[in-house]
């Protein structure tokens, strides 16, 4: 029993990287194989500290060999029970779902307890999802809001949220008349959009969260003069307002919490911190939002490059009935698919992208792995939009005019779950691998 466990310990740490695009990359854990892509499935399973896979160590053992198991032990089975014993929701079998996100969980919590968060280490687990009890503090470290230093938190935390307390009676809380035209103007077009955000949700509809994001964005704005309040910034917040009430709350769902009951302060913290993350967010983005929109404009005028290369039928097509990029992609890149795609599904994709940190379309940035080497979420968000667009290839290129502009408007993407989302991810992934930083690959056809 001993030799079966030192055998598939050594086998699985003999893994090597794979090769794409000319150069060693190692890809993110648990990436999913897309279909018809031409490389191997990889399913990384998480290491422990001395780099064996955590499934083959602690909590294995002889023991757990001779019963067929390559896995951490259920806490209630004994030494020498037999299957008919265990517990029916303990699955032993190697590999199970229930195996791999016990690992999961247990290497988030081994990195969150650290005393200094080893940031690379927390980018490469939450490239493939980060689980929902660790959500809030993983995101805000990996957006800089909270330093690794777990003995300054507390204070960080007490200086942002005063901060922003007091930011709201001096830009928010004042006498219309004494507003500028400009501030009247960005005040007015806040109140028209955000009882408009997220219709469909009880949360985003209730008067007190309302009144929450108006702040958010209000004062986000007058502290942005470069940019002000843009349409689409208010799908921005989102994210974060539901991902940090549903961890202050402890609910599993936030549509389910019930936001009278929840406390001012609880409210007030989940606005602040919420505010701060928007605001790292923005401020790598924020071309986005200026003048012309320039960002959004090399966005897209990068994924009408990497549709022509990868599918060049379908761009032809779309050409061919004059539809332009700019008038379907536009959304995608302002909004980041957040009206294209439920909440939820969104959180799973603000998981890799904040993993993949931010940087300019057009930097030499995060040609490494997707796992922690490279801050450019833009630069896979374009990847992302190509993976969807591309999914709908055959049926976009039976459509005519018409039909075309009403698809991509409405993509029939509404029944979709995380298994989706998760071979859009990995094949953004491998499309960036292959032709970003290799400009001249990309127009090689038109040469």
């Amino acid at each position: 029993a001993a030799r079966v466990v030192a055998t598939e310990a050594s086998r699985r740490r003999s893994m090597r990287p794979q090769r794409f695009g000319g150069s060693l990359q190692k890809l993110p854990g648990h990436i999913k194989q897309v279909r018809g892509a031409a490389y191997p499935p990889v399913e990384s399973g998480f290491q422990d500290g001395d780099g064996q896979n955590a499934a083959d160590t602690a909590g294995a053992g002889a023991q757990g060999a001779l019963h067929g198991v390559v896995g951490p032990r259920h806490p209630n089975a004994t030494p020498n029970a037999s299957s008919a014993d265990r517990p029916e929701h303990a699955p032993y079998v190697y590999g199970s779902p229930v195996v791999k996100e016990a690992q999961r969980v247990a290497k988030f919590a081994r990195i969150m307890d650290a005393d200094v968060v080893d940031l690379a280490a927390l980018r490469d687990a939450s490239w493939g999802g980060v689980p929902a009890q660790h959500r809030m503090a993983a995101w805000q470290l990996l957006l800089g809001y909270l330093p690794a230093n777990r003995d300054w938190r507390e204070a960080t935390l007490e200086r942002k949220r005063r901060e922003y307390r007091e930011s709201v009676p001096e830009f928010f809380e004042v006498d219309n008349s004494e507003r500028s035209e400009y501030q009247r103007a960005i005040l007015h077009q806040i109140l028209l959009d955000v009882p408009r955000t997220c219709s469909n949700s009880a949360l985003f509809q209730h008067s007190t969260v309302q009144r929450s994001l108006e702040r958010i964005l209000y004062i986000w704005a007058l502290r942005h003069p470069a940019s002000g309040y843009v349409q689409g910034i208010n799908d921005l917040v989102l994210p974060f307002y539901s991902v940090f009430l549903q961890s202050l709350t402890k609910q599993a769902d936030t549509e389910s919490i019930d936001v009278d009951s929840v406390s001012s302060t609880v409210l007030a913290h989940v606005e602040a911190d919420s505010y701060w993350c928007m605001s790292k967010l923005l401020d790598v983005i924020q071309d986005n939002y200026t003048f012309a929109q320039p960002g959004i404009q090399r966005m897209v005028f990068r994924l009408k490059e990497i549709v022509q290369r990868i599918d060049k039928p379908l761009h032809a097509h779309l050409t061919s009935q004059g539809i332009h990029y700019i008038q379907f992609a536009f959304r995608w890149m302002n909004c980041l698919l957040m009206r294209e795609l439920p909440l939820p599904l969104i959180t799973r994709i603000w998981d890799t992208y904040l993993a993949e940190g931010a940087a300019d379309l057009d930097s030499n940035q995060g040609s490494g792995s997707g796992s922690g080497g490279g801050d450019n979420f833009v630069v896979l968000h374009v990847y992302v939009c190509a993976a969807l667009l591309i999914r709908w290839s055959e049926k976009l290129r039976a459509m005519q005019f018409q039909e075309l502009v009403i698809f991509l408007q409405h993509l029939p993407i509404s029944e979709w779950g995380l298994d989706d989302v998760e071979e859009m991810l990995s094949q953004a992934y491998l499309w960036k691998q292959l032709y970003h930083n290799s400009h001249a690959h990309l127009q090689s056809d038109e040469a």
